[in-house]
Parts: C-alpha cells; sequence; structure tokens
C-alpha cells in the first residue's frame, strides 16, 4: 500500500473520530451546563409562584384541622393524639398582619405515665395575630384572659412571670404559604410566605437546605433540596401551569443500611386542591400523611437503634369567605379582638 492511500485512509480515520467525538458533545450536555439550566428553571418557577401568590393581598377565611397520630414507642407501649382546630382568619398584605380566632381540641389516648391516670380531653379557644413589630397571643377559656404581645413568636412560646394556663400558640395562618411547606408549619406554626421561600433563596451557607435543583415531567415540575445534614431531601411538585401552584409536598429520609446502601423512604407527604375564588387561585384542601421514627439515623447519617414510630394523617379545610376584598384595620388590633372586659394586657417586647 502505497503512501498516499495510507495518508488518505489516515485523513478518514480522523475526520470520522472528529465527527464522532463532536456529536458527543453536542448530544451530551455538560454536567455544568444541566446544573445551570436546573437552577434557571428553580428560579423560574419559584418568581412564577411568588408572583401569582402577591395577587392575593387580603382575605377572610374559615379554616377546619384534624389530625390522628399514633405512637408507638420502644417499650411497646401506644399512644393515640387527636387534635382539631377550627377558627376564622383575616389576613392583610397591605399592613403585613394575620389574625386568627380558633378552638382548639386535644384527646390524648393513654395514661400519664407518672400518675398512671388516663390524660384529659381539652377544649381551649384562642386568639393569635402577627403585626408589624409584635406577636400578639391570648387564651379565651382563661377565667381572666391575659393577651401577651411579644417582638415575635419565639418570645412568646413560655409565658411571662405570673402567667398561667397558657400554652404554645397556633397560627395565624398566611394562606399564600399553603403548600410551600408542610401542614404543621402552616397552621400549628404560622410561617409567612416569605419565610418559606427564604428555604429556596438563602440557601448554602447561611440555610440548612443545600441548592434546590428542577425536573420537569408529566405531572409538572419538581423542586428538590436536601437538608445539609444529607439526611432528609423534600421534593415540591408544582402544577406546571402559569401559576406554578404546588400541588405535592414530600420530605424523604436518606439512610445508609449497615452494607451501606443508600436507601430512601418517604415519611411525609401532601397534597393541595385549588380552586378560582374572585379570580384568584386559592387552596381548598391539604391532606398530609407523615410516618417517621423519632430518631431514625445517626451522625454519620447511618441507621442506629429506632425509638418511637409514630403515624398521623391530616386534613385542612378553607372555606372563602371574601378574597382582595376592603377589611377593617381596626380587626387587626387587640382593641378589635372583642376580649371580655376583665381581659389584662402584658406587653413583654421591653422585657
Amino acid at each position: 500500500m502505497g503512501l498516499d492511500m495510507v495518508a488518505r485512509i489516515s485523513f478518514v480515520l480522523f475526520t470520522l473520530a472528529f465527527l464522532t467525538n463532536s456529536a458527543r458533545s453536542q448530544s451530551v450536555p455538560e454536567e455544568s451546563e444541566v446544573r445551570d439550566e436546573s437552577i434557571s428553571l428553580v428560579s423560574s418557577v419559584l418568581e412564577a409562584f411568588q408572583s401569582n401568590r402577591q395577587k392575593l393581598v387580603g382575605a377572610e377565611f374559615a379554616v377546619e384541622y384534624e389530625s390522628h397520630a399514633r405512637t408507638t414507642r420502644a417499650d411497646g407501649v401506644q399512644e393515640t393524639k387527636d387534635v382539631s382546630i377550627s377558627g376564622d382568619c383575616i389576613f392583610s398584605d397591605a399592613i403585613d398582619s394575620r389574625v386568627m380566632r380558633y378552638t382548639s381540641t386535644e384527646n390524648v389516648g393513654g395514661e400519664d405515665i407518672r400518675t398512671a391516670v388516663p390524660l384529659p380531653k381539652q377544649t381551649r379557644q384562642f386568639i393569635s395575630a402577627i403585626t408589624p413589630g409584635s406577636f400578639q397571643f391570648v387564651e379565651l377559656s382563661n377565667r381572666r384572659p391575659v393577651l401577651i404581645i411579644s417582638k415575635d413568636r419565639g418570645s412568646a412560646k413560655l409565658p411571662p412571670p405570673g402567667v398561667h394556663g397558657t400554652m404554645k400558640p397556633c397560627g395565624p395562618i398566611d394562606p399564600r404559604a399553603v403548600g410551600l411547606c408542610p401542614l404543621g408549619l402552616t397552621i400549628l406554626d404560622g410561617v409567612g410566605f416569605l419565610e418559606c421561600l427564604d428555604r429556596f433563596y438563602k440557601a448554602g451557607d447561611s440555610n440548612v437546605f443545600e441548592q434546590a435543583m428542577a425536573t420537569e415531567s408529566d405531572a409538572g415540575v419538581t423542586l428538590t433540596q436536601v437538608y445539609q445534614s444529607g439526611h432528609l431531601r423534600c421534593e415540591i411538585v408544582f402544577d406546571g401551569t402559569p401559576e406554578m401552584l404546588p400541588i405535592v409536598h414530600r420530605i424523604l429520609q436518606i439512610r445508609t443500611t449497615e452494607d451501606g446502601v443508600l436507601e430512601t423512604e418517604p415519611i411525609l407527604e401532601s397534597t393541595v386542591r385549588w380552586k378560582t375564588h374572585d379570580g384568584i387561585k386559592v387552596p381548598v384542601s391539604v391532606e398530609q400523611k407523615r410516618s417517621m421514627h423519632s430518631s431514625p439515623t445517626g451522625s454519620n447519617g447511618k441507621q442506629v437503634q429506632p425509638t418511637d414510630y409514630t403515624q398521623e394523617t391530616s386534613q385542612m379545610n378553607i372555606k372563602w369567605r371574601s378574597v382582595n376584598k376592603p377589611i377593617n384595620q381596626a380587626r387587626f388590633q387587640h382593641a378589635g379582638f372583642d376580649l371580655p372586659k376583665d381581659s389584662k394586657i402584658v406587653d413583654v417586647r421591653r422585657w
């Protein structure tokens, strides 16, 4: 074979190799490109969701919440706990305020381990309110209600000296946050809309969550975040419509078995139903299931001997009375709470 023929064959082989590598580089995106596209999709989803939710600037609504939990302790003893909350809520974005007037009933099955006396059913009435610079909370079922005004929820968890009969406050609900965080945070802790969004916008060193990633499917767009501990993963499915409404919220436990195998197990899943009220999309129900061990993993992420195991089902229904209609601002101040005449007001903001 002549040198000219060898040269021609070499040229052909080189050309084929170049074209093959070029095709591969065009068909298989770099990992960094995939990550950048995913992060860009996260931003698009959050911007659409936030823009849509900010159209809800005021509302009056009634809420009904029920949860049923069964806990099996490590010693085999079982305990049940049923909680129901019903109340009336108002919300105004213009003055950044929320008020919730509600009745809470707790029925704990089992006995007080110190006295072996069956635990009683408790029904109590409360008002909780958030206004700029204050968190207000009062138990109306006390003989003489005491309204506690604190600078934030954290300082209202424990009553000030001389104030008895209070308990951790629920709500008030921010309706824009529904679906973006677990149900307990929505109604029991009253987590706000912007607080929920911060977990995405402040992900990284200053947050418990890693950077969110996004994937598209027939169900919509799923945003996934891993806790920095690496033990839990959160998934929120948005419906893919222009409003980007959250319809499913999952939390999965990530653990490593003794054999070194990485496993994931769902420990919480909630679904949200939406409808249009006065031209605005609003949530009307949330159903949630939760099941988890109290100590599923050790500090190294490996499975350890479990302690208590809890299974819980809960549901919240919302009945909308008005959306984006004027609300008298006096109703957001304690003077408008219609408290009993002998009520006491304790302001602990400067304590």
